[in-house]
């Protein structure tokens, strides 16, 4: 801010002057973007408070406005970009994928991440958080924005701090996507289920053309459960080299599209051309290559 800028008060622009009282309080509106946003906001406050002046109001007016353009620029925590991500989601009044009572519910899932050991404690992932965010934009870039929306469980307050010091929320989320069945004869919903907490839970996709349940009822209960009413897991892992995010999403838009014979049977597989296949070993044949294809490259 320079002496004799225009500020609007009540509707109204005010000039303001450069006089001794107020070219202290103009420089901590200057220092606002080099400085902690609360501090300065702070400062601004005391100082316009104890001089009384009468323009406080159109000061603390620019003062919020430097804020709110500060933190537009500034890199949003995992918290903030899972919020936004989530912003008019359906919440469903029950959880999904709870754990069960046998100890063996959540296995060792991820065995392997990155190079590190599975021993490796329980932890909100970005990289699934990055993942959500390009999954939602595939599904509305190949089957239309209207057919696709996000449903969260119950139990918000259980959280898990990330490495960025924000809070997120334990729970899966589900991306749905309503789409004309395999034989074409009606529209069916498939879903796909992801939790941010990487080390605890696979990913889960469920065929509304292929399960005999509704999506919600088969990831009603635990994954146990949930895999015996026809749920596909997937494991946080690549093949061939490929990195983790763009290999997570070929394999999660590969099988919501796929026959109802590969997303039972059909393992993953990484072509000469970079491209995923679905592809299932028969006794004595070995490996026997299966359409549809997901290519890495486009």
């Amino acid at each position: 801010m320079r002496a004799n800028d225009t500020v609007m008060l009540d509707g109204k622009p005010v000039q303001v002057g450069l006089s001794r009282e107020n070219s202290s309080y103009i420089s901590v509106l200057d220092r606002a973007g080099s400085r902690g946003l609360s501090t300065t906001r702070a400062e601004l406050n005391k100082l316009l408070g104890s001089l009384g002046n009468p323009q406080y109001d159109a000061y603390a007016e620019r003062a919020a406005v430097i804020e709110a353009e500060l933190r537009a620029d500034r890199i949003p925590t995992v918290s903030e970009r899972l919020d936004r991500l989530l912003a008019g989601a359906t919440v469903w009044p029950t959880s999904f994928l709870t754990p069960g009572s046998r100890p063996s519910e959540y296995p060792a899932t991820e065995r392997t991440q990155h190079g590190t050991s599975s021993s490796e404690r329980p932890h909100i992932d970005e990289t699934r958080i990055t993942l959500m965010e390009d999954l939602y934009q595939s599904l509305q870039a190949t089957y239309g924005a209207e057919n696709c929306r996000i449903v969260t469980g119950a139990n918000p307050d259980d959280k898990m701090q990330a490495r960025d010091g924000s809070f997120v929320a334990k729970k899966f989320v589900m991306f749905i996507v309503e789409v004309n069945s395999e034989d074409g004869s009606t529209m069916v919903q498939h879903a796909v289920a992801i939790n941010p907490v990487a080390r605890k839970h696979a990913t889960y996709v469920v065929r509304g053309d292929i399960s005999t349940e509704s999506w919600d009822k088969v990831l009603s209960g635990g994954v146990t459960e949930a895999r015996e009413l026809g749920a596909r897991r997937v494991l946080y892992n690549s093949e061939a080299d490929i990195e983790l995010l763009p290999a997570m999403l070929a394999k999660l838009m590969l099988l919501l599209r796929c026959s109802s014979k590969e997303f039972r049977l059909g393992d993953f597989y990484v072509n000469a051309a970079g491209e995923y296949r679905l592809t299932t070993r028969i006794k004595n044949l070995g490996r026997l290559a299966l359409d549809p294809v997901v290519s890495l490259n486009a």
